[in-house]
């Protein structure tokens, strides 16, 4: 028995001789790779980056000897790890954009025009390289991976429990001495590959959250008054990526708004807080009751409320469904007797608005959601020549840094596009009882505070404009909510009012409806 425990003993030693013998060259590899892949704490204080990258190389020795278990799939895993990683990392040092739950939910809900935008020849050398480093890694894991099964789970597992473990107590111990500075450097969210995971995670959970919005309660289920005799046409255009401060009508310093500038019925609310800064997520505070501080609708989307009142409703879109098979547009939208998506530039949608007025100006009452592509990124691939008034207005995605100014031309140039279909819209709407209201779901960083984009935390993203133009019958009919509208003071309002405005606007009130929040009346 002696001489068997003996043998047993002497085995596990060559056996944990031979692993820490071959998996040295793995793991020299594996923290070079970690430096290439999160250079970001590398702007901290020296200290901070001493111990942060310390913490951080060995979370990531556990976390890439973890992936050795793939035995059969490493040259898939190690390749598709690396590339992810890659190209993280590749839009943090171009656009200072991290790796964040949007940017999943970015890149497995993006149409075909927001993928091509951010396509350049350096990318696709990025994520070739990406995948080359990949590959290169599982072949210096080939002696972990050739260990006996059970002998490689236990090793391999003690190693990434040890390293999880040695992080886990790392963080607390820089908490509790009061180095958050360093704990933050050193966070799950930001170190890849494990912030991959953790994003994926977080979409997840976001997900469960998006299909809870079927479950909300609907018209059917609320009292509801229409408190109209004649109901107007509605057209409601959610806007994409507009940021208020590059309006003129906000005092932009530009002359963005050449056209809705000299239009005397529109009621210019100035600049508005959005609800967030990602798409997927602000539409669910501008068409439920959900708010800024209580971000869970106990509504569903306006929409049903319009249908309750025989309202003909429409929904056309140039964006893509949101949500793993559109089931958090369709818990917004789907209520809408039509809904259709389309493709091309933001215009296209105005012979749609045109042939649905003509054939429900008979049929008294329609709301009308245009979902447009706004100011999105790429700037320049949203917009047509006739639109190209400031310049130079051509770039490559890496000349960000070095030179904004045509990257701000293009956007600017979105605003003149939008301006123009704005006045077309209206235009159309002129001589009915209509009204059209405007606001974008976000706004977009510009290089303020390093930061390109959106989703992210800098306050501009949430700057977004918000107008309400009234026809001259809608007017006359209702000079209660038009005296209502021109006593809002100028950039007080958000997201919030949008809900409980539009219905008012539709003439339909409830008890379930916060009045505080309706700009139709006089608080």
């Amino acid at each position: 028995m002696s001489l068997q425990y003996s043998s047993l003993i002497n085995c596990s030693k060559k056996t944990i001789h031979y692993y820490f013998q071959k998996s040295v060259i793995f793991w020299i590899y594996s923290i070079f790779l970690t430096f290439i892949y999160n250079t970001y704490f590398f702007e901290g204080q020296p200290h901070e980056v001493f111990f942060a990258s310390l913490i951080i190389v060995f979370l990531n020795l556990g976390i890439f000897t973890l992936l050795t278990l793939f035995s059969c799939f490493s040259y898939l895993v190690f390749p598709l790890v690396n590339i992810c990683c890659a190209v993280a990392q590749y839009f943090y040092v171009i656009f200072n954009v991290p790796l964040r739950y949007k940017s999943i939910s970015w890149a497995l809900e993006a149409n075909k025009f927001e993928i091509t935008s951010y396509l350049s020849p350096t990318l696709f050398i990025v994520i070739v390289g990406g995948a080359l480093l990949g590959f290169f890694q599982a072949y210096l894991s080939r002696h972990l991976r050739q260990l006996p099964f059970f002998t490689r789970l236990f090793v391999v597992l003690l190693t990434a429990l040890l390293s999880i473990g040695c992080y886990e107590v790392s963080t607390r111990v820089l908490k509790s001495t009061g180095q958050s500075d360093t704990a933050r450097l050193a966070s799950l969210s930001k170190v890849t590959p494990i912030s991959i995971v953790k994003a994926l995670q977080l979409y997840y959970k976001e997900e469960k959250k998006a299909e809870k919005l079927l479950a909300l309660p609907t018209a059917q289920t609320i009292q509801s008054t229409l408190q109209f005799d004649e109901k107007p046409i509605l057209v409601f255009v959610i806007g994409e990526s507009a940021r208020a401060g590059n309006f003129s009508l906000n005092g932009y310093s530009r002359r963005t708004n050449p056209l809705l500038e000299k239009e005397g019925n529109l009621i210019n609310l100035g600049v508005a807080e959005s609800f967030d800064t990602s798409t997927r997520r602000s539409l669910i505070g501008m068409l439920t009751n959900a708010t800024r501080e209580n971000r869970k609708p106990s509504l569903g989307s306006f929409v049903t409320f319009f249908n309750k009142h025989n309202y003909n409703t429409y929904f056309f879109s140039l964006q893509n469904r949101l949500g793993r098979s559109g089931h958090l547009t369709d818990a917004l939208i789907s209520s809408a007797k039509t809904v259709k998506y389309m493709k091309g530039q933001d215009p296209v949608l105005l012979p749609v608005l045109q042939q649905v007025v003509r054939q429900d100006e008979s049929m008294n009452g329609s709301l009308i959601l245009l979902h447009t592509k706004g100011s999105h990124f790429s700037y320049r691939s949203n917009y047509t020549n006739e639109f190209r008034v400031f310049l130079p207005d051509q770039y490559t995605n890496e000349e960000y840094k070095e030179n904004i100014t045509p990257f701000v031309n293009a956007y600017d140039n979105t605003i003149v596009k939008t301006d123009w279909m704005l006045s077309q819209a209206i235009e159309i709407l002129r001589n009915k009882n209509a009204v059209l209201v405007y606001t974008s779901d976000h706004g977009e960083s510009l290089g303020e505070n390093g930061q390109m984009f959106h989703g992210g935390t800098d306050a501009i993203q949430k700057k977004v404009p918000f107008m309400i133009w009234l026809s001259g019958e809608y007017r006359a009919n209702h000079p209660d909510i038009t005296k209502a509208l021109l006593s809002v003071s100028k950039n007080t309002i958000s997201h919030d009012n949008l809900y409980h405005t539009i219905l008012g606007l539709g003439g339909i009130d409830s008890p379930a409806f916060n009045s505080s929040l309706d700009l139709t009346r006089i608080n």
